[in-house]
């Protein structure tokens, strides 16, 4: 494994640990739904946490709060609230989740600009991206389901199942 998977996995833990008890049990549940390509929605976070945590140079945001963000942008998956979301088996449209994660998020106090970052992740479904943390999460949501599609892996096999069981044994 390279170093810099290592140390994505280090940051992971860090602000897996940090996260409230029922934002947690949110997260595990985004196990059981499908994303891109096969994936379930918790790999889709879990690479787009690792996209964000890559590029928060670039965009000159904090690490760790640019791989927070990612990790939780889609949070709200699962949590039906639109009329979409009613005809979808699952109970999950894709279109709404941006606000019920957002929501959740600001009624257990996350940080503020995580909030923001999500909320704003589904433009021109939601509002559009602001901030240098919201383009970043943005970006990499856009750019971890095109390389999906692509057949590229973001992350190896054996790195994402660790980051999959960081977050069950932490949760």
């Amino acid at each position: 494994m390279e170093s810099k998977h290592l140390r994505f996995l280090r940051v992971l833990e860090e602000v897996v640990s940090d996260l409230p008890e029922r934002v947690l049990r949110r997260l595990c549940r985004l196990h059981d739904i499908r994303g891109h390509r096969g994936d379930t929605r918790l790999e889709h976070s879990l690479k787009v946490a690792y996209l964000c945590w890559r590029l928060s140079g670039k965009f000159r945001v904090d690490g760790k709060i640019a791989l927070e963000s990612g990790l939780l942008h889609d949070i709200g998956y699962g949590i039906p609230r639109c009329p979409l979301c009613k005809l979808d088996p699952g109970g999950h449209c894709g279109i709404c989740h941006w606000r019920t994660g957002s929501e959740l998020l600001e009624e257990v106090n996350v940080d503020p600009a995580v909030v923001r970052a999500v909320r704003r992740h589904m433009f021109p479904y939601g509002p559009p991206p602001r901030t240098p943390l919201d383009w970043c999460v943005w970006t990499s949501d856009k750019l971890e389901s095109v390389l999906s599609f692509l057949g590229f892996r973001v992350l190896p096999d054996p790195v994402l199942k660790r980051a999959v069981s960081a977050i069950y044994t932490l949760s």
